[in-house]
């Protein structure tokens, strides 16, 4: 597993396969083969280190992590466009709707 870390906190967890470090800027992420100790009713409150604006886009983060690859991506559309299926689409839509889209509001 990949732990993203900001001011000392854990902010995001991936898959070991996932190439995410570039998608957290400003942020550390190391490789943990751990568990993950359970957090205790004890634990003073974390605050989430990111600014409300990091927090708004975290979905974009969230869906680049969960497409897949652009190769799969290419093969899905190929073979959809042979098939006559819709696979690629349906992968899309399902990402789409796990991490939806969060609008900013305007002050």
């Amino acid at each position: 597993m990949q732990l993203i870390i900001k001011n000392k906190l854990i902010i995001a967890t991936h898959k070991d396969s996932q190439d995410v470090a570039d998608k957290y800027p400003g942020c550390e992420c190391i490789q943990w083969s751990k568990p993950l100790p359970p957090r205790g009713i004890c634990d003073p409150p974390q605050k989430d280190p990111r600014s409300e604006v990091e927090k708004i886009l975290a979905y974009r983060d969230k869906r680049r992590c969960n497409y897949p690859s652009i190769q799969e991506q290419l093969d899905m559309l190929y073979h959809d466009k042979v098939n006559g299926t819709d696979a690629w689409l349906r992968a899309i839509e399902a990402v789409k709707k796990q991490y939806p889209k969060v609008e900013m509001s305007k002050k």
